[in-house]
């Protein structure tokens, strides 16, 4: 079977730079409002409402569909360079990370830093868990925020995928062997649902022990990976199993996806064959996004649009949903007289989570982007 390139994107018209699948951007908004929701449940009595607890319950995996997102595009963008010129620049790719990662993390957290703690002791009160946050091992030491954990992980995947690029593609080419990469993807999961489970087993349960840590999270970016190395090296293969089998693979997908709710968090089969599930199911909606999203999108570009456009956001949205939830909390609440976990609280960090957000990285990353496109263009004809 001939080898087909990779697709540009089909977004609908005005709705997403060349090179960006507007689909994937759907997820993306998808994944930032579950985890925007989850917070919220988190931070006022979850019990108040039917919502609050779906939020509570289900809100937390948007992390997991973020790992599985950036396992396909990140990979994706390494894959598609050595496509391309048959070799992969791997400096290049951890600058060109940098410039997208790092300017609006670091002002969040020199922001933050200075409203919650420069009148507490400032550095000398707080510099370890300052020196985690700055070096992202924010998810192995006590963090200053709850949610830059997630980062920790996406920045220690960017090394190890690296690495593995200059490893493998230094010893042989990338040949498309898909039972080779199905069987590295099953070890791997295999090994981080074993390491979830013997770590509660052993050291006992808590969130921080099992579900932040790098070596027991690494299996849904991984996974991710996996669908990419599929999609770029046997796209039409891929596409034609997909579009053949669209409604049973989209039944099952959100089963799998769905199910692991009824458990908790706490429970073990949520955090061995739950976490892996959600992983999976999330890969197989993210598959018939790439591949059937854009004739869904056509029939709805009023949706499909505004969506994208969030999802563009999405990052910056991540990065600053949790100071807004502790600058409405904590200072707009008492200054407008509001009750706490009310209607007007929540429109408020809602509303400003995402208002910041966009703000942010139209200030910020965006600029940051722009200047690496100049410096240092794209090898691969992706913007991720």
């Amino acid at each position: 079977m001939s080898r087909a390139k990779p697709r540009a994107a089909e977004a609908p018209a005005g709705s997403a730079p060349k090179g960006r699948l507007a689909e994937l951007d759907v997820l993306r908004t998808v994944a930032v409002l579950l985890v925007i929701g989850h917070h919220w449940a988190q931070f006022i009595n979850r019990d108040t409402s039917v919502i609050t607890r779906v939020m509570w319950r289900m809100g937390w995996a948007g992390v997991d569909l973020f790992f599985v997102l950036s396992g396909f595009l990140v990979s994706g963008l390494l894959f598609r360079e050595y496509a391309k010129h048959g070799k992969v620049n791997i400096l290049r790719f951890f600058v060109r990370r940098g410039f997208k990662i790092y300017p609006g993390f670091y002002v969040m957290i020199a922001v933050m830093f200075a409203v919650q703690h420069g009148q507490d002791g400032g550095i000398g009160a707080f510099w370890k868990p300052l020196l985690a946050e700055v070096t992202f091992f924010q998810n192995y030491f006590r963090p200053l925020w709850n949610h830059t954990w997630s980062l920790a992980i996406e920045e220690h995947f960017y090394l190890l995928l690296g690495l593995a690029f200059v490893v493998v593609t230094g010893r042989r080419r990338l040949t498309g062997n898909l039972k080779r990469a199905t069987v590295l993807v099953i070890l791997v999961c295999a090994a981080c649902l074993a390491g979830r489970h013997f770590t509660a087993e052993t050291l006992g349960y808590t969130w921080t022990r099992v579900y932040a840590p790098t070596h027991l999270r690494i299996d849904a970016l991984l996974f991710g990976v996996g669908l990419s190395y599929a999609y770029h090296h046997q796209r039409a293969r891929v596409e034609g199993f997909v579009r053949r089998f669209s409604l049973p693979l989209l039944g099952l997908s959100l089963a799998l996806a769905t199910w692991p709710f009824l458990l908790t968090q706490e429970a073990p089969l949520m955090y061995t064959l739950g976490l892996l599930s959600l992983t999976v199911g999330f890969g197989g909606v993210m598959m018939l996004m790439v591949v059937r999203g854009g004739d869904c999108g056509r029939h709805v570009p009023w949706l499909v649009a505004p969506l994208a456009f969030t999802g563009r956001h999405s990052y910056s949205i991540y990065l600053w949903h949790m100071p807004v939830l502790w600058l409405v909390s904590n200072r707009l609440l008492k200054a407008a007289g509001w009750q706490g976990g009310g209607g007007a609280h929540f429109w408020a960090y809602f509303g400003g989570a995402l208002l910041v957000g966009i703000v942010a990285a139209k200030l910020i990353e965006i600029p940051a982007i722009a200047l690496r496109d100049r410096i240092m263009p794209s090898r691969s004809g992706n913007i991720v």
